[in-house]
């Protein structure tokens, strides 16, 4: 939840012709929450740029979305290890997603079902990912330890051009999360679709804490990178905001624009 100071920082911005960008690895049910308190407009991409949506009008502006074929090619691929993956339905289908419990071990199927309580989105169990119906899916999320995602992601990329991302969960520090998307479906790409069709001039500031920030950084005029994100990313801030308990992009952003006047 956006805290009051950063929402009148926000609205300030706003009000002085900034145009606010939000671009999460969430789902759009999770996004809302957290912004709930926003009373002006803006625009969302949820699951790094999948969907792009203009609020608070709700509208969606553009989706790209990955095909089935993906979804079973990563299941033929997981029948060689012990763990398992979750298919999110996307914006306009409620943001559920389908899981097969059968599939993890004891151990990661208790961190998954841990995983599962601090989503916002309804969980569908299936046996075999072939018996969903939907054709079309945002995003597909791997749980597990970074170290088993690189056969993985070496595998997919042999016959799908896709975004992938590893990031930590915030929520459960002790699992790592592969984030897949279509090609066209990255925070960068969604930031520079909104530039383009709304005639957004540049100075362009962007702020981020995680691996799949990273392209949307190094798109950015000014790059302000949270102290908790990992080194690399750390590695090309302009500016190092303190955490967001201590609603650090406040003054973050303050330096920011201070630098561009």
């Amino acid at each position: 939840m956006i805290s009051d100071e950063t929402l009148l920082s926000l609205r300030f911005y706003q009000n002085n012709g900034w145009q606010i960008i939000f671009v999460t690895g969430r789902e759009y049910t999770f996004s809302m929450q957290a912004l709930s308190k926003l009373d002006f407009p803006y625009f969302l991409a949820t699951q790094n740029g999948a969907d792009i949506i203009s609020m608070p009008e709700n509208k969606l502006l553009q989706s790209h979305y990955l095909d089935k074929k993906v979804a079973l090619k990563l299941q033929d691929i997981y029948t060689s290890y012990p763990e398992d993956f979750i298919v999110y339905s996307g914006f306009e289908r409620n943001d559920f997603c389908y899981f097969r419990p059968n599939k993890y071990s004891e151990k990661r199927l208790e961190d998954v079902l841990k995983f599962q309580k601090t989503c916002s989105t309804n969980w569908v169990e299936v046996d075999d990912f072939k018996e969903v119906v939907q054709v079309k899916f945002p995003m597909i999320k791997c749980i597990g330890i970074a170290s088993e995602f690189k056969d993985i992601e070496k595998e997919l990329l042999k016959t799908f051009d896709l975004t992938i991302s590893c990031i930590k969960n915030p929520k459960s520090p002790e699992l790592d999360l592969l984030l897949i998307t279509d090609q066209k479906a990255s925070k960068c790409q969604a930031v520079q679709f909104l530039m383009d069709s709304y005639n957004l001039k540049r100075p362009l500031i962007a702020a981020g804490d995680d691996y799949n920030d990273a392209s949307n950084l190094k798109l950015a005029d000014i790059a302000i990178v949270m102290e908790t994100a990992p080194k690399q990313l750390l590695s090309i801030a302009d500016i190092i905001a303190k955490d967001s308990k201590s609603d650090g992009i406040i003054e973050a952003m303050k330096i920011a624009t201070d630098k561009l006047s």
